[in-house]
């Protein structure tokens, strides 16, 4: 969902694999849950083929952008749709027929303040041949509205090659320390846990550092691993859906040590929270670029096939109390907020719960 128009309604865009037809579909909302395909006349072609969408504000002039899984293709919103940014995002070298490109996942995992991409692999190589295969991250480096950067950077940030399948991917604070961690679907422990990059920060040039999992050389993977705190105790926790009707799905309780959080939800007087920037900065350091502790954009899609609560979820590290400046779509203004005590749920606008 993206309100790719600005009427205050959200959109949908649905994918279709190159398997079934190859076509996705962008649907406009027309309100009252009707819904009008919509094509050229917002810029969308019709032959995008996908297994999973990514939604967010890439260039940073306030409109939802798309990022589609499986094509890999670049669209920047208009205020009346869509404009494609060709070759964005490279052509992936595939192994065997049945290699995909798979689910998409936004979030600032440098720390400057805009949205990086990460996209997970389908890669039947890995499991029939052999053949390893990473999730790609591509470091946003646009400086400008409209002009947008995306450098692979996958190598650099220490995200492994998988020696099996991992669709699924998010950029979650899974440990709250501030920096967003890798979660993918592929397995590692053997095959019990989801293989995790740890974010471990940033190095001298500005690239992510991420501390790969062990244990790794297991063909189990799961389809889709949605997070959400399940139990309330301010830590994400994980669902692993399994593709075999006949293997039990998951529910994983995060119990690693982890710092302070928050969770900030929207209400529907500012849009709901789909599209809505949340970002916490130190006690009375509000909107000051190097004072940004975590930053989080709203969506309630995440990685391949998975809906999620649209609540962010801010991992603090050691602070106790953060300013938060939240922003909703347009026409919304920013919320402001000072002083916040973390480790708690927080409804904007509206009180505490």
């Amino acid at each position: 969902m993206a309100d790719l128009d600005g009427d205050g309604r959200p959109d949908l865009v649905v994918a279709e694999d190159r398997w079934r037809g190859g076509r996705s579909r962008l649907y406009r909302n027309a309100g009252d849950l009707r819904f009008e395909e919509i094509g050229t006349e917002w810029g969308w072609p019709d032959d995008v083929t996908g297994l999973g969408v990514g939604t967010g504000d890439l260039d940073g002039d306030g409109r939802p952008d798309l990022v589609i899984g499986g094509s890999n293709r670049v669209f920047l919103g208009t205020g009346d749709g869509v404009s494609e940014v060709p070759e964005a995002i490279a052509a992936w070298i595939l192994n065997g027929d049945e290699d995909d490109p798979a689910g998409v996942a936004l979030g600032d995992v440098d720390g400057d303040g805009d949205l990086d991409v990460a996209i997970g692999q389908h890669f039947n190589s890995t499991i029939d041949d052999g053949a390893t295969a990473p999730v790609r991250l591509y470091r946003n480096d646009t400086t400008e509205p409209g002009a947008l950067v995306l450098r692979d950077v996958t190598v650099d940030a220490g995200l492994i090659g998988l020696p099996t399948k991992a669709p699924h991917v998010a950029l979650v604070d899974l440990d709250n320390d501030g920096r967003l961690d890798v979660l993918t679907t592929a397995s590692a422990a053997g095959g019990t846990e989801p293989a995790v990059f740890w974010n471990d920060g940033t190095g001298a040039d500005g690239i992510p550092m991420f501390r790969p999992p062990s244990e790794l050389g297991d063909d189990h993977y799961w389809v889709t691993g949605p997070t959400a705190d399940v139990d309330g105790d301010g830590r994400l926790d994980v669902v692993l859906i399994e593709w075999d009707p006949g293997v039990p799905s998951r529910l994983l309780l995060n119990r690693a040590p982890a710092g302070h959080a928050l969770e900030v939800a929207v209400g529907a007087e500012l849009g709901g929270g789909p599209g809505t920037v949340v970002a916490a900065y130190e006690d009375g350091r509000a909107g000051e670029p190097d004072a940004l502790v975590a930053l989080v954009e709203i969506s309630p899609s995440q990685g391949a096939f998975a809906g999620i609560a649209p609540v962010a979820h801010l991992g603090l590290g050691d602070h106790t109390s953060v300013d938060l400046v939240v922003q909703p779509p347009s026409p919304h203004p920013a919320v402001t907020i000072t002083g916040v005590a973390a480790d708690q749920r927080l409804a904007v606008p509206g009180p505490c719960r």
